[in-house]
């Protein structure tokens, strides 16, 4: 029984933990199916830029931006976490109550500070650099979709 109930712990937890974004902003394309290529038709250069301009879009809807937007948010967990271990280390060290006076002690216990500092300071860009791509997406979404439809 407690080996069912932990098969089916970690099942949900592994599928929560591994759920995809949630969508970006804006309205879903109407189907999820690939794109339509027109790979025998001559074009005339009017509807191969149209067609390119098409298909850039697509990508960045369907590809770029998701992927950037689980990048971003996979090294901000992952800077977050480093944070939290730098953090145990940091207070690991400066709870010992007898004087420091070992060298390399003090030596690891400022360089934690430092690799901590530094971890903050990327996940602070990190947050950043999402919240700029999320607000922008709207932006890049109109431009794209104009290129497509200029003559």
């Amino acid at each position: 029984m407690y080996r069912t109930f932990a098969v089916l712990f970690v099942l949900g937890a592994s599928s929560s933990a591994y759920a995809d974004p949630p969508a970006p902003p804006g309205p879903r394309p109407a189907s999820v199916s690939p794109p339509t290529v027109m790979t025998h038709a001559k074009l005339s250069p009017e509807a191969r830029e149209a067609e390119i301009a098409r298909l850039r879009q697509l990508l960045f809807q369907r590809v770029t931006y998701p992927l950037r937007l689980r990048q971003l948010d996979s090294e901000i967990r992952i800077a977050e976490a480093e944070i939290r271990s730098l953090d145990r280390r940091v207070r690991e060290h400066e709870s010992i109550s007898r004087p420091v006076t070992s060298h390399p002690f003090l030596i690891e216990l400022e360089s934690n500070k430092m690799r901590r500092l530094a971890a903050v300071e990327r996940l602070d860009s990190l947050k950043r650099e999402r919240l700029l791509l999320v607000q922008n997406y709207q932006i890049e979404r109109r431009l794209r979709e104009l290129e497509q439809q200029s003559p």
